[in-house]
This record gives structure tokens, C-alpha cells and sequence, in this order.
């Protein structure tokens, strides 16, 4: 039987561009409008103590309702096991392929649909978010964009509001298409000081994209993920709507004219 995943990838044009916060601010927004709202960080490197814990993966599981071991939630919707939100958590902050090498592992996706397949039996859809940009490698064979190729989900772009994110935004929307992967929005950060092109980068990437673009404001000392939330204003509706479509268009590729299901496209093998 296929399981057609409901979930959105939250990936960005580099590491440390604000896609935690990104989604930990729709994750608020969704739980806030009653969904169940699953959290999954397939890899993460640079974890903490004996245990490995996952900074950005409990963050996310927080903003999500999702309560785990010795992480009590207020208003929790679920209580998951660690490794259903971060299931590949290694010590160095480095590139998951030459982490999981230093702790004598290689990262294989069977873990993560395992996972996937988990919240599939409780969520009403999953924020997903990668570790890095798309072309990050996670074995010797694999990449972050042939993970997301294989959960056959769209994708949200996240960039730093600066010089230089045209280009990086555009070649990431680009290398999506090409992989058909639906990229449903882009979420400008503002990290830092302001520089002259914040302005007009929103404007002539969606021109040059046809995507939606939005835009955060820098966090300071408050919530990343609340300012996020507060920011992004119509965009989870917006994005929700471009979700929907492209599971449906999904989903369509795997019912023949008699109504069974027969898989075709993305591969789940690392």
C-alpha cells in the first residue's frame, strides 16, 4: 500500500538563515487553528550531552503541541518518543555525512519514514525540516534533496534578507522544479542589520519565481518562533491552500484507471 504523505518541507539556501524559527512560527499558527501538527528533523548535528538532545528538533516540537520524555508541553496535543521528532541526532556541528562518520554511523532513510510513517497515523500533516540547504550531503550517496524528493513533499524556502539572496533563492527554487518538488513559498530573515537590498529582494525573487514571498522581521531578544508567527501574517493560509494541491497531485500519480494504487517516482532507498 502507498502512503502519500501530508507534510511540508522547510529547507533553506544555507545553514543558520532562521528555518527553525520559520517553522516553529507556522507550527504556532497551525496548532493555533486546531490542527495536530507533527514535527520531524530527520538529522541534526551539533546535539547536546549524553542523551544527543536536538536543540531545533525540541524547539519544533514545543511550537508544535508535542509533548517528549522530561519535555512537558502545556496544552500538548501528543506525546512522541524522541526519535520520532529527531531520529538521526549526532554531537558534531557539522555536516551530517562527516558527523555520522566521526560517530562511526552512516545516515540511511529507513529511520525517517519510520518516523514519518509514525506521525502519518496521528498528524494532520508534518513540518519537515532539513539540516542545511538542498544539496547538503547525508551518506556518500544521498543528499537532503534526494530525502525530500523521496517524502514527494513541497517545499518552503528560507533565506536571509541580504546582498546575494536573489541569486541563492532562485537557484534553490530552480533545482527544486527540477527534482519536482513544489517550492509553495519563500521566508526572507531578516538576521542582523538590514542592508540596502532588503527592500526589493521579496519583490524580484517572486517576479523572477511566480512564488510567494514573505518576510520576518529580526527576533532581538524575544521569540524567534513568535515573531516569526506574528509576521507571517496570511501566509499559512497561502501556503496550507499550494499544500493541499500538490498532495492531491501526488496522490494522483499512483491511482491507475482502476482505482489501485501503483507507485511510481521518488525513491525511499539511501
Amino acid at each position: 500500500m502507498v502512503m502519500i504523505y501530508r507534510g511540508l518541507c522547510i529547507t533553506g539556501t544555507d545553514t543558520g538563515v532562521g528555518k527553525t524559527a520559520v517553522a516553529c512560527g507556522l507550527a504556532m499558527l497551525w496548532r493555533g487553528a486546531g490542527l495536530k501538527v507533527g514535527a520531524l528533523k530527520p538529522v541534526e548535528t551539533g546535539c547536546a550531552g549524553a542523551e544527543l538532545e536536538p536543540a531545533d528538533g525540541l524547539m519544533l516540537a514545543r511550537a508544535a503541541g508535542i509533548a517528549l520524555p522530561e519535555q512537558a508541553v502545556e496544552g500538548a496535543w501528543t506525546t512522541a518518543a524522541l526519535d520520532d521528532v529527531a531520529p538521526w541526532r549526532f554531537a558534531a556541528a557539522l555536516a551530517p555525512e562527516e558527523a555520522a562518520r566521526l560517530m562511526g554511523a552512516e545516515i540511511t532513510v529507513d529511520r525517517i519514514y519510520q518516523a514519518m510513517d509514525r506521525w502519518m497515523d496521528t498528524a494532520d500533516l508534518v513540518l519537515v525540516e532539513t539540516a542545511g540547504g538542498l544539496m547538503v550531503p547525508l551518506n556518500p550517496r544521498f543528499t537532503t534533496a534526494d530525502l525530500m524528493q523521496g517524502l514527494e513533499l513541497p517545499a518552503l524556502v528560507v533565506a536571509p534578507n541580504r546582498l546575494g539572496v536573489i541569486n541563492h533563492a532562485l537557484l534553490t527554487i530552480e533545482a527544486l522544479r527540477a527534482r519536482d518538488i513544489t517550492p509553495v513559498a519563500v521566508v526572507l530573515n531578516t538576521i542582523g542589520a538590514a542592508d540596502e537590498s532588503a527592500g526589493s529582494n521579496a519583490r524580484i525573487i517572486r517576479a523572477h519565481s511566480g512564488v510567494p514571498v514573505f518576510e520576518v522581521p529580526p527576533a532581538g531578544a524575544g521569540d524567534a518562533g513568535a515573531v516569526a508567527a506574528r509576521a507571517l501574517g496570511p501566509a499559512p493560509d497561502i501556503i496550507r491552500k499550494a499544500m493541499e494541491t500538490d498532495w492531491a497531485r501526488i496522490a494522483a500519480r499512483y491511482i491507475n484507471r482502476d482505482g489501485a494504487a501503483a507507485r511510481q517516482g521518488g525513491s525511499h532507498e539511501a
